[in-house]
């Protein structure tokens, strides 16, 4: 047995009971001490700002740009999503004893923000390193702590959105080849169209970031993302005409720039959305729309 199950069982009894915790059953019932309450929220805070301080401490010290990208993201993810909720209410809760002060917003923080804004309004190529920083209010040498310059920033803002797209789209297709060749057929539209709901869903709730890769990224490996989902889609089109020519089926030929026209056009249109800040509400019809469209279409070209 793996350490990792033998550790799972000797654990059961702490974690089935922490489930009956008189925190947990007395907050649920409504009859918690606020004072016990209060507390909690005071140590929360303070666990998450100096864990948002270790993250930038190892982005500042790593070697490995990959490293140094995702602990940065990460610091700036604690401070600017769990800490800057918990300032919002920490005044009302402490009445005037607040935990986070303006001026202990982590530099790591006003970095982003700045790094944001400039490159929201003037794109990757354009954008100014000495305007950020002074945007920021910090040294050029606090600067270059965290960051190798100006690559390094824009990749710790959009590379986890960029990697999940990505990813998102191979597991798909992965998941797709992985069917018996017999149900293919049948799963081929709902698995495509399930994977573009989930990173539409993804890509409204990350906006900004894909907005920067989608059309302020110029400049950057980012800016090639919809050539590289084209790619893979290009690349499970042919497996996919294997597996028609497998099953007993005549698959014309289809002009390689034609099908790269196409494809493109799909993922372009699938991203229009996110490009133009088109209304959420809509998106789902929207795509059902446009899948449609395209099978229509494929469908006739094909000869089916």
């Amino acid at each position: 047995m793996k350490f990792s199950k033998i550790a799972r069982q000797q654990v059961v009894p702490y974690w089935e009971g922490s489930f009956s915790h008189p925190f947990l059953t007395e907050l649920q019932a409504g009859t918690l001490d606020p004072a016990i309450f209060r507390y909690y929220l005071i140590q929360d805070a303070y666990y998450l700002k100096h864990f948002s301080r270790l993250y930038a401490l190892i982005a500042q010290q790593a070697q490995e740009s990959d490293l140094k990208a995702y602990a940065a993201q990460s610091a700036a993810g604690l401070a600017e999503g769990e800490l800057a909720v918990r300032r919002d209410f920490f005044d009302t809760l402490m009445k005037g004893e607040s935990i986070m002060s303006v001026d202990d917003i982590s530099t790591l923080e006003r970095i982003h923000s700045a790094a944001k804004a400039e490159f929201m309004e003037k794109g990757y190529r354009s954008s100014s390193l000495r305007s950020i920083v002074k945007a920021a209010g910090v040294t050029t040498g606090a600067f270059y702590g965290y960051y190798a310059g100006k690559q390094e920033l824009f990749a710790a803002l959009v590379d986890e959105e960029y990697r999940y797209i990505i990813g998102a789209y191979r597991d798909a297709l992965t998941e797709f080849e992985q069917l018996p060749i017999e149900q293919k057929p049948e799963h081929m539209g709902k698995a495509g169209h399930a994977c573009m709901v989930k990173m539409l869903e993804y890509s409204f709730d990350h906006h900004d970031a894909l907005f920067l890769i989608l059309r302020r990224s110029e400049g950057t490996k980012y800016s090639g993302m919809i050539d590289e989902l084209v790619e893979l889609e290009v690349e499970g089109t042919h497996n996919y005409y294997e597996v028609l020519r497998q099953l007993g089926n005549t698959v014309p030929h289809i002009d390689e720039h034609l099908e790269h026209i196409l494809v493109t056009g799909m993922m372009n249109a699938v991203f229009e959305m996110i490009v133009h800040n088109m209304p959420q509400a809509n998106a789902g019809r929207y795509l059902d729309e446009l899948a449609e469209f395209y099978t229509a279409g494929w469908l006739k070209i094909m000869g089916q």
